[in-house]
């Protein structure tokens, strides 16, 4: 079922812990290329990422790795649509358009939406953070605060270092705040 979708050792780690998850009720399950004794992925794999694929195996049962890659894939259009909302909001709707059309364009983003891994799945969190960010900036209401906040915590659970964000964004509004 995965002919044509591009497997990495990554992947495979996503749809075994996918597997795991479905068949166990857990999270924690051994890298597959480590075969020596158990990885600390349960360290730097996060669990919402696997968790998504055991929802597409429950829905899609073999075809998996087909609804994962459309849902994927249509993340990466409304990504597009924010990135052009994003810079009509921080310049005009001239550069929105360049740079949701240059977003689309850009062949390892295009070319990598399907992958079964976390960055092309975590990439319209980032954005749609970044754009629930200014809208918070602009608008200073506290639930786009508290909506961006929730979303780059959804976020961390699908990549680890995301952690490092809040601290730089609070450098930023406390840069922000003494200007």
């Amino acid at each position: 079922a995965m002919a044509d979708i591009p497997k990495s050792p990554d992947s495979l780690w996503y749809l075994e812990g996918a597997r795991h998850i479905l068949e166990t009720g857990q999270y924690y399950e051994v890298h597959p290329v480590v075969v020596d004794g158990p990885s600390v992925s349960w360290a730097t794999r996060m669990p919402l990422y696997p968790l998504f694929l055991a929802t597409c195996r429950l829905v899609g049962g073999d075809a998996q790795p087909w609804i994962a890659s459309l849902l994927q894939s249509l993340g990466n259009a409304a990504a597009a649509v924010l990135v052009f909302l994003v810079a009509e909001m921080l310049l005009c709707s001239t550069a929105g358009l360049m740079a949701g059309l240059l977003y689309l364009v850009y062949l390892p983003t295009a070319r990598s939406a399907c992958w079964l891994l976390t960055e092309p799945f975590a990439l319209p969190f980032y954005v749609l953070t970044v754009y629930l960010l200014l809208c918070a900036h602009r608008s200073e209401k506290a639930a786009c605060w508290l909506a961006a906040g929730a979303l780059l915590g959804v976020a961390t659970l699908i990549r680890p270092n995301t952690i490092l964000a809040p601290p730089l964004l609070v450098g930023y509004a406390g840069a922000s705040v003494l200007r």
